[in-house]
């Protein structure tokens, strides 16, 4: 997870779509070892829906995250903010 977030950051690597089709594995790895996710990994999969324009899916992966750590409430209602202000705009 911390890889494909430093790529996503540094504009390096693989393509939006790819690092989507990691994480999604990643959750479906979780959820197969009922293992926790890290914080973020939720949301950080959620800008990558936004980047590829998949909206629905960017508002449901955060909040899913804000359930599971509702410390993240404020950083996620930051973004779904921004993304609002954008569509709107």
């Amino acid at each position: 997870y911390e890889s494909q977030v430093y790529r996503y950051l540094r504009h390096q690597g693989s393509s939006s779509q790819e690092q989507i089709l990691v994480l999604e594995k990643g959750l479906s790895e979780s959820a197969a070892r009922n293992a926790a996710l890290p914080p973020g990994y939720l949301a950080h999969l959620g800008l990558l829906y936004l980047d590829t324009g998949r909206t629905d899916d960017a508002l449901q992966a955060w909040e899913r995250e804000k359930a599971l750590f509702p410390e993240s409430r404020h950083y996620i209602d930051y973004l779904i903010g921004n993304m609002k202000k954008k569509k709107a705009g």
